[in-house]
């Protein structure tokens, strides 16, 4: 993270280095989670996604009740109008033994031709950003 980045504990630093804007929603898989953008925790449901525009980075975390800014170690998120799912975890668990934050599954393309890259995992928070494919 660049100096002037401000950190949130078990966060994904989302970076939007591709040409379009870029949707972040709570994978409706995730029941109780909420996600929550720079420290604000998202409507839920949410009505519109929270929009990521071309040069623009955020925080995002997740919770659980009763305490949503009580940051949960993993989430769930969709990409783009639920057209790519993300799960995001750190481990150990029985999906990861991973001591560092990852991306632990990715449903694949969204047909938006967006690609990341996963920079700077620590056990609490982990950098991705997001480039147009070409």
């Amino acid at each position: 993270m660049a100096a002037n980045d401000t950190k949130y504990d078990n966060t994904v630093l989302m970076v939007n280095n591709s040409k379009a804007a870029i949707g972040i929603d709570k994978d409706p898989n995730f029941d109780d989670m909420r996600l929550v953008f720079d420290g604000v925790v998202w409507p839920d449901p949410s009505s519109t996604p929270y929009m990521l525009k071309p040069g623009d980075r955020v925080h995002v975390g997740a919770g659980y009740p009763p305490d949503y800014l009580a940051y949960a170690t993993d989430m769930g998120v969709s990409i783009n109008q639920d057209a790519r799912f993300l799960e995001i975890a750190v481990g150990p668990s029985d999906i990861t033994d991973s001591k560092v934050w990852t991306v632990v599954s990715d449903s694949g393309d969204d047909g938006s031709d967006l690609t990341y890259d996963v920079q700077d995992q620590t056990a609490v928070s982990m950098t991705m950003t997001w480039h147009d494919k070409s």
